[in-house]
């Protein structure tokens, strides 16, 4: 499948002809990287703010989240919220010699301490089974229109994401947006994807 480029990229890539997601993971990672700290925060809050509005945040108790990398969409505002609303948290913990995670609850932020890449997890929680997460917010190097992701080539989301039957959703900055991702018969698009610009909906989740 071709790989474009969303119109909305400063450098306004469209390209026809097919390109890694080696070569796309490279290059949308240097975007986010790019982004000044301050816009990361305004995006972030942007983002922030539209999660709390969905019916799937309202109605969702149990709540699976990404704990954010300094360069990520963040996510501590999201978990401050959940908390004071009384809802149940959990957060992946990797396993790298499995290749695989698992959620595990926490409703204390100085329950965290990082793991892998420095990320935060859950030290003590209760595993909360893929079937319990009602709403599964989702990191991601990049997202296509349609809600596919790219990740950060490991495959732990792509190994965990067909046991997860609850709403599924990635949040990005508009830099990690391509009009389409090369994908395969398997590969499950989210939901949707926020960003501080736009709602994204998969045609086909």
């Amino acid at each position: 499948m071709p790989v474009l480029w969303a119109g909305n990229c400063n450098a306004a890539f469209n390209m026809s002809q097919f390109v890694s997601k080696t070569a796309i993971r490279e290059k949308l990672l240097r975007a986010r990287r790019a982004l000044q700290p301050e816009a990361r925060r305004s995006f972030s809050r942007r983002i922030v703010q539209q999660v709390l509005v969905l019916p799937e945040w309202s109605f969702s108790q149990c709540i699976g989240i990404y704990l954010s990398l300094p360069d990520e969409v963040s996510t501590t505002g999201l978990v401050h919220a959940a908390i004071s609303a009384g809802k149940t948290l959990a957060a992946p913990v990797i396993n790298l010699k499995t290749r695989s995670l698992v959620f595990r609850s926490f409703n204390n932020p100085d329950d965290l301490r990082p793991g892998p890449r420095g990320i935060l997890q859950p030290v003590n929680g209760s595993v909360i089974v893929p079937e319990k997460i009602a709403l599964l917010i989702i990191p991601g190097v990049g997202f296509d229109l349609n809600c596919h992701r790219l990740g950060y080539g490991k495959g732990f989301y792509d190994r965990f994401l067909p046991e997860c039957p609850g709403f599924r959703l990635g949040l990005a900055f508009e830099v990690q947006l391509i009009d389409s991702l090369p994908t395969t018969p398997l590969d499950q698009p989210l939901h949707r994807v926020l960003t501080e610009k736009r709602c994204l909906s998969a045609l086909n989740p």
